[in-house]
């Protein structure tokens, strides 16, 4: 038996083994809808959690909430689960001040990682209720 021919379709069946799960995990988890006015696909947000967060590519991170209601304040909240996808998911978040959700652009915002509930996270406290210097522009 020839082994050349055998190695094409091996591969693609091995590819498609690995790809299954995250394929699967995005039909089973979708992102919740995008918050109105945001001028970027939410996709690239979630990317931006796998660079930011220095997480595996097989990393899912799914968009689950926006914070808005502060003017020039934007909070958006993302379930990040890692392969093997059954585990309990870890929430992240990514903020950014004194912009719109139009102008909003992953690479420069700065995020964390949600420790027990949004409510009394120390770090989102401090976001929300800081100091803040007035944004120009007024937002």
């Amino acid at each position: 038996m020839d082994r050349r021919r055998l190695v094409p379709p091996a591969a693609i069946v091995l590819a498609l083994i690995l790809a299954a799960p995250i394929a699967l995990a995005r039909s089973a988890l979708p992102d919740a809808p995008a918050p109105a006015g945001l001028g970027r696909p939410i996709r690239e947000f979630s990317d931006a959690i796998w660079h930011l967060f220095d997480r595996s590519p097989l990393t899912y991170a799914r968009f689950v909430d926006a914070e808005t209601s502060d003017p020039g304040l934007v909070v958006l909240y993302f379930e990040a689960r890692s392969y093997p996808y059954f585990r309990a998911p870890t929430e992240l978040y990514l903020v950014a001040r004194c912009q719109t959700l139009a102008s909003l652009e992953p690479q420069n915002m700065a995020g964390g990682t949600v420790v027990r509930d949004r409510a009394t996270d120390a770090e989102l406290v401090a976001i929300r209720s800081g100091p803040r210097l007035p944004c120009p522009g007024g937002r």
